[in-house]
């Protein structure tokens, strides 16, 4: 199978953006599989949560999979044990999609039906055995509803004090990410509930 460069994938991830029509005949042609992961759909400027996992909007994505079926396979999962076997020739692409956020659903999920598009799906089964709001999310949404002001977290977290300005909010977001992303679940729990405390906005509603 082809190894496709990492460049090569971002590029057509990008298919929009990056007028993944001229880029896909300027490469030489190429056989084998790509994967391509989404998380969410919608506009990303309006949400209250993290923007960083809204993968396209519902116009992009519906551009992508018509441009991605003119051009090459779809496949779904029962179709890898062939892809992948020694001497063929298809230019496949997988479609997943990551966490189950509702606009899977509502988004993507007709505009997958109505061009016969495969695509799976990895549900985060623990959010739905135990509804709550997931934690990059959560995150996002107390800091962004500080609007301003100085956040001071307890010591265990080695944060300095942090301003929280329109300039300064993305690098505030990053380092508790980046925190967040090293903790065992129940850390994490304690993480989220000194941030609601220190920032004095709360945890985030379920909805």
């Amino acid at each position: 199978m082809l190894k496709i460069s990492h460049k090569r994938q971002l590029a057509l991830k990008a298919c929009e953006l990056l007028r993944a029509d001229r880029w896909w005949t300027s490469v030489d042609r190429w056989c084998g599989l790509v994967t391509l992961n989404y998380h969410r759909f919608g506009d990303r400027t309006s949400t209250p949560c993290d923007p960083g996992v809204f993968s396209a909007t519902a116009e992009q994505f519906e551009s992508q999979i018509r441009f991605l079926k003119k051009n090459c396979d779809l496949v779904s999962v029962s179709d890898l044990a062939d892809v992948i076997r020694p001497g063929n020739r298809r230019r496949a692409i997988l479609l997943t999609i990551d966490d189950g956020y509702l606009d899977n659903y509502e988004v993507a999920f007709p505009i997958l039906r109505s061009h016969g598009a495969p695509a799976v799906i990895f549900l985060a089964t623990g959010l739905i055995e135990q509804p709550k709001v997931a934690w990059w999310d959560e995150i996002n949404w107390i800091v962004r509803r500080m609007g301003g002001g100085e956040l001071r977290m307890p010591d265990q977290w080695h944060l300095e004090p942090l301003g929280v300005t329109e300039e300064t909010l993305n690098t505030v977001l990053d380092r508790l990410l980046r925190i967040a992303k090293t903790l065992p679940p129940s850390q994490l729990e304690s993480l989220l509930a000194d941030l609601a405390a220190s920032s004095g906005i709360g945890r985030a509603p379920i909805t």
